[in-house]
């Protein structure tokens, strides 16, 4: 039996925990509990969030890098308990996914589930549109869905399906004709279909397609937003910020993926005032997160960022850009010393602004409340990591990402590791070359074990003196999440690291490698990790299925991912 559609409605819009609490008794009313549970558990971590929130020791990001005390990793844990409850019912498969056919219906995670985004269905088959729609949104509150490729009569199928009036999100790829556009469709059933989460990748955006934006949000204001080009940029976006549809914006992620369009085009460059309007108390009041990707900027218009009292709400800011030499990137430093910005991640652009995290900090205060950095490109040469290491605001990041391409001296990463405030809890080397000198300053730097989460990605080859160090120095002892990834290393390395690996706190774990023998692998489900229950598989060509031997104490709750139930907190 459903819950009534008003009763719903409140408690996945609104906000306040009572709401949810009145959904979750309906549920126990009607013999649910896994589902009473799980709102339960929701609205305390939302209780617990919002106390962080007070806190100045510990962020409240709304990005991917939440800050994870004792007391949120104990409801996330419970969480987990609720969503295995959940599959144990004949009505789902798969810890955290519903499936009908081809389409599946994952849950919601934490707290986006009470902020309005609830469990979003995923088809891969535009055969199941009809029955996924007419059979799940009305059994199951899924709200949103992400679709592939799109053409007009296929979406306009979608929005005429029965249950279609309930979602709030879509997200697909435009396949427009010549004759009709997907915008123009969406905008015939704005009055029907009320979206307030909002995807489109489309291969240029025109500037009528802006005036069908507009159509589409003038029945629901949206509160997340994606705008994506396959082969150019986005025009004009400057328009985009003067139709009164931020007021609950959210999020809002730009990208152009097809090349990059430079300086000299007329009127494609991003300028200080159209920044400046996204972060417009007035006009965007609620804007937490912004991705600007491969788009091109004016040489001061990074300036648009620290106009005084824009950007209030900001946490999370993932820059990146295809002209970045020109750019001037210190008054981003004024932004973080007088906003809320939690994290700030520079992505690696065709040819990434050498120094730009240098400039960065050299006008930021070591009083904000920045806890997260992700650097995605380094070159030798760069001062990015001479800057961080002396900027006096180091000791409060406690979440350092650092991509692939991240090739900075020998000198510059000891200057970083070996300065008394590089304590980060969450630390993440995303095939960054070290070399060993760096990893033995690593080990001694981090040995009172104050890292709960790491990641490796190898991109040299392995070596088993590295990994002895580390585990020797107390470096790995109170890790919670590790993360492996040895494309030339296979699962030999991977039980190696396995074997000697002293890591008792240990919960999750994700296994990856270019060519994966489960049969190798038997020590990672030993007693040797008593608090290890979710072992993620994320390698190509893994040799399925998984052992018999395994499958007793262990459940396999999707295609690669299993976990143990009894060892569940």
């Amino acid at each position: 039996m459903n819950p009534p559609e008003d009763l719903l409605q409140s408690a996945l819009r609104s906000p306040e925990g009572s709401a949810a609490l009145i959904l979750a008794d309906w549920y126990e009313e009607q013999g649910n509990l896994p589902a009473s549970e799980l709102i339960r558990c929701l609205v305390e971590h939302e209780r617990l969030a919002q106390a962080d929130a007070s806190r100045p020791e510990i962020a409240s990001d709304s990005g991917p890098h939440p800050a994870l005390d004792d007391s949120r990793l104990a409801v996330a844990d419970l969480a987990a308990r609720v969503r295995l409850k959940i599959v144990q019912t004949q009505q789902l498969r798969g810890a955290d996914a519903l499936v009908a056919g081809n389409a599946q219906v994952p849950l919601a995670h934490l707290r986006d589930y009470l902020h309005g985004i609830p469990a979003y269905l995923e088809i891969t088959d535009p055969r199941m549109f009809a029955l996924a729609l007419s059979q799940w949104l009305r059994d199951w509150p899924a709200r949103i869905l992400r679709a592939g490729p799109l053409r007009p009569s296929q979406l306009r199928g979608i929005l005429r399906s029965p249950g279609a009036e309930l979602l709030v999100g879509l997200s697909f790829t435009a396949q427009d004709t010549a004759s009709e556009t997907g915008l123009e469709v969406l905008g015939k059933f704005a009055q029907t279909v009320r979206l307030s989460r909002l995807g489109i990748h489309t291969r240029n955006w025109l500037d009528g397609h802006t005036d069908r934006l507009r159509q589409v949000t003038q029945a629901t204001p949206l509160v997340e937003l994606h705008l994506g080009t396959s082969e150019g940029l986005l025009p004009n976006p400057a328009r985009l910020g003067n139709h009164g549809w931020g007021r609950e914006l959210r999020t809002l992620r730009l990208r152009s993926a097809g090349g990059f369009t430079r300086e000299q085009s007329p009127g494609s460059a991003l300028d200080a005032a159209t920044i400046a309007n996204w972060g417009n108390p007035e006009d965007f009041p609620a804007l937490e997160s912004l991705h600007m990707q491969e788009l091109t900027y004016n040489p001061d218009a990074i300036e648009g960022f620290a106009k005084p009292g824009h950007f209030p709400h900001l946490r999370r800011l993932i820059l990146g850009a295809g002209n970045n030499r020109s750019i001037d990137w210190r008054p981003l430093g004024r932004l973080l010393s007088q906003g809320n910005l939690r994290s700030l991640e520079l992505l690696a652009g065709y040819e990434w602004a050498p120094n730009a995290l240098e400039a960065i900090l050299s006008t930021t205060t070591a009083d904000c409340r920045l806890q997260a950095i992700g650097l995605k490109s380094l070159t030798r040469g760069d001062r990015s990591l001479q800057a961080l290491a002396a900027w006096p605001g180091l000791a409060r990041i406690v979440d350092l990402d650092f991509g692939e391409r991240a090739t900075a001296s020998e000198a510059d990463w000891l200057a970083l590791v070996q300065s008394p405030d590089f304590q980060p809890s969450r630390l993440n080397f995303s095939g960054a070359d070290l070399p060993e000198s760096v990893c033995l300053a690593l080990g001694t730097a981090l040995q009172s074990g104050q890292l709960t989460e790491f990641g490796w990605h190898e991109n040299v080859s392995f070596s088993r003196a590295r990994w002895t160090m580390w585990l020797h120095s107390g470096m790995l002892k109170q890790l919670r999440r590790l993360e492996l990834r040895f494309p030339r290393g296979a699962d030999a390395t991977l039980a190696w690291v396995g074997r000697h690996a002293d890591c008792p706190q240990l919960q999750e774990v994700v296994l990856a490698s270019d060519a994966m023998d489960f049969s190798r692998l038997d020590v990672w489900l030993s007693d040797r990790f008593p608090k290890l229950w979710r072992i993620t598989f994320a390698g190509s060509r893994a040799n399925w299925p998984l052992p018999r031997r395994w499958l007793g104490r262990w459940q396999v709750t999707n295609a690669m991912e299993i976990i143990h139930p009894e060892r569940m907190p």
